[in-house]
């Protein structure tokens, strides 16, 4: 099962079927790209403040290996390391970014894949708007 956060990234007070493009459903867990190119996965998230604290970790860890004489296959571990250490939170650190720009969570869903986890988000966020009696409103708008 793959869990996922749900977040409201529009901004704006529009009905709740309107903005429905522009949630973001972000996975728990490890991710996988952001070890392999860290750069590459923050640019893709538009994560400028940690690429840039990213550079300057590898920065100041390559500087002081070569100083301390570690070697090559020294500061390639402790690049691993830290792409690793990436991967762990790269999830979270989506989260605590967005919940910075005032993204709102919606709520957390469960799912074999993104695909069902959208369904069951969705059928569930329609059967709460119809509980409130929200739909009739919104479909006479």
């Amino acid at each position: 099962m793959k869990i996922f956060t749900v977040y409201d990234v529009s901004g704006t007070e529009a009905r709740p079927l309107d903005r429905a493009d522009e949630l973001e459903f972000i996975r728990d867990g490890f991710a996988v790209f952001a070890v392999i190119s860290p750069v590459l996965w923050f640019i893709w998230h538009k994560l400028w403040i940690p690429l840039f604290v990213y550079i300057v970790v590898i920065g100041l860890l390559m500087g002081i290996g070569e100083v301390a004489g570690i070697g090559e296959d020294g500061l390639g571990l402790l690049s691993l390391l830290v792409n690793l250490a990436v991967g762990l939170e790269a999830n979270n650190i989506r989260r605590w970014f967005l919940e910075r720009s005032g993204a709102n969570m919606l709520g957390v869903v469960s799912g074999h894949d993104l695909e069902e986890c959208e369904y069951r988000f969705f059928s569930s966020w329609r059967e709460n708007i119809e509980k409130k009696g929200l739909v009739a409103r919104l479909e006479t708008a």
